[in-house]
């Protein structure tokens, strides 16, 4: 373990999660790959959250905690977690999952073997408050093309035909590329146009094991705040008092990502008409 330049930064933003954040904090400790650091930042919890981060990392110099003055919105707070990490690979955990003991070990050993990927995870099992399982999904963005307009247009289309979750956004990223992101955006839905920039810059893996369990319950984020305003404040306490238009939002960025990203002419043409494509798609959204 080189305590300065771990292989894995782990970034766990948090606010008050003390239901469930000692099997998650349990799953990785316990991991079979033991190079990492685990970056957590509380967001001024007002539950037992803070005493049991502090306890882990008295037993753990892995463990990092950091605890902000207030609550900063979660959009800050996850990227907080990156802002302070060091690892070559960075990978985000919320406080209610958990993982089998292998998966930063099978996630690394993808990204360490096959240069063009840039993202690995793996399939998951969605489980209740309780640690029930109540399914199990895979294959949601498998981007193996080698060509980028390709894989966008993949991932687009996945987004357009299909109502799915971003979860892989908590996979293992090279730090170097998900550095030259504009990360989490402080909007709803902003981690579908961080994987959007990303499958621009990359393909992306998934290991067909379920070694990653999604915790499906009454207090997570998107049954908490079901509003798209609800769910802006919780991203970004800010927007209380802002004119929203998340969806041209997302299309902002989607056309952002595609100037920022270092592609000819030909291919940033076409993934502009691909976004476009998508948008009209779904334009009763957009109207």
């Amino acid at each position: 373990m080189n305590e300065n330049n771990p292989v894995i930064s782990i970034g766990m933003p948090i606010y008050n999660g003390a239901e469930f954040v000692e099997r998650t904090l349990t799953s990785l400790v316990n991991q079979t790959f033991k190079d990492f650091e685990l970056i957590i930042s509380d967001n001024a919890s007002t539950d037992e959250t803070e005493a049991i981060c502090k306890k882990y990392a008295s037993n753990d110099k892995r463990i990092k905690y950091f605890r902000n003055e207030k609550n900063l919105g979660a959009a800050k707070n996850y990227n907080i977690v990156f802002e302070l990490s060091k690892g070559k690979y960075f990978k985000w955990a919320s406080h209610d999952d958990y993982y089998s003991e292998d998966y930063l070990e099978k996630c690394l050993n993808i990204l360490e073997s096959n240069p063009s990927v840039i993202l690995a995870y793996t399939s998951r099992i969605v489980v209740d408050e309780n640690d029930k399982e109540l399914e199990t999904v895979q294959n949601e963005l498998n981007l193996n093309e080698p060509e980028v307009v390709a894989r966008y247009s993949k991932f687009l289309k996945i987004f357009r035909y299909h109502t799915i979750y971003c979860d892989p956004v908590f996979g293992l990223i090279r730090r170097d590329v998900l550095s030259e992101t504009r990360l989490i955006g402080n909007y709803p839905t902003s981690d579908m146009n961080l994987l959007g920039e990303l499958a621009l810059r990359g393909s992306f893996h998934e290991i067909n094991e379920f070694l990653f369990f999604r915790r499906r319950h009454e207090k997570m984020s998107t049954k908490a705040n079901p509003g798209m305003r609800e769910r802006a404040v919780w991203f970004d306490p800010a927007n209380k008092s802002k004119v929203l238009m998340t969806r041209w939002r997302w299309l902002g960025e989607f056309l952002a990502s595609i100037k920022s990203v270092n592609m000819n002419k030909s291919e940033k043409i076409a993934c502009y008409l691909e976004t476009f494509k998508w948008v009209g798609f779904r334009w009763k959204g957009f109207s």
